[in-house]
Parts: C-alpha cells; sequence; structure tokens
C-alpha cells in the first residue's frame, strides 16, 4: 500500500517507531542534537578532578530520540604533568548489523594528548543512521580541557 493513515484510528495496532523517527527528523533536523526541554537538559557539572556527572534530559538526532532518565557519572582517564587534552562527552548511537537492535550510549571520547599548545580533540563518527546496519553516530554534548 502506497499511502496510511499513521495518527487516526484503522484498526489494528500501526504507529512504528519509524513513523516517529521520520517526524522527529523532519520538524527538528537530522543533523544536530536538539534538546528537548525536560529534566536538566543534559547539564553537565564536575564533581571531581577527573569525574562529571551528566543530567537528565530528551534528546533527538537524526530523528532518534533518547532519554537520559537518571545522571549518569563519567570518569576521564588521568594525565601526567604539564599535559593537556581536549576530550568530549558524546552521545553514541549504535545499530547491530546482525539483530538489528538499535542502543545509545552516553561516553567520554578521549582526544589527543599535547605538551603545549591547544590539543586537538577526537574525531567523531558521523554516519547517516538510514543507511543501514552496523551504524555509528556520535554527537558532542559538551568539550571538556583538561
Amino acid at each position: 500500500m502506497a499511502e496510511r493513515i499513521i495518527t487516526g484510528k484503522t484498526g489494528e495496532p500501526h504507529v512504528t517507531s519509524l513513523d516517529e523517527r521520520v517526524l522527529n527528523g523532519s520538524l527538528l533536523g537530522r543533523n544536530t542534537l536538539y534538546k528537548l526541554p525536560w529534566g536538566s537538559n543534559f547539564d553537565i557539572s564536575i564533581t571531581g578532578d577527573l569525574t562529571a556527572k551528566v543530567g537528565t534530559g530528551i534528546g533527538v538526532f537524526q530523528g532518534i530520540e533518547f532519554m537520559i532518565e537518571d545522571p549518569i557519572d563519567l570518569t576521564f582517564e588521568s594525565l601526567g604533568p604539564s599535559v593537556r587534552r581536549e576530550d568530549l562527552i558524546i552521545v553514541e548511537y549504535k545499530k547491530d548489523s546482525v539483530s538489528g537492535l538499535e542502543s545509545v550510549e552516553v561516553k567520554v571520547k578521549k582526544g589527543d594528548e599535547a605538551q603545549s599548545g591547544k590539543p586537538s580533540a577526537p574525531a567523531l563518527r558521523r554516519q547517516n543512521i538510514w543507511d543501514g546496519d552496523g551504524t555509528v553516530y556520535q554527537q558532542t554534548s559538551a568539550t571538556l580541557t583538561l
């Protein structure tokens, strides 16, 4: 069938996650992390020399909607004396190429270390989630220079 109703009553279950993903991507865009006004909007607080906490929130990227229901504690890898590094706190999307199951994870992506000057941030993988199996997409949530 070329046409179908999504949000109307049809007498059978019919709204899919793909329907929602298409709507989200169409309304909010597919190239940035859009934070919906809920929770603490992923606020990041430094909790120690090498630790941070990412707050609750709802986000959408490339139509994928995800939620952090409870704050997440993150730990950064330690540095030697007089060494600087720029790490990113990212949201990483993965799709299993066999099962098709999808997941997101908030984590630290370690940058390159530098003795002097500005260290370089790590490169992100930004594939199009819609392209198929085994996709990894990483979106920056925060940049921290250690």
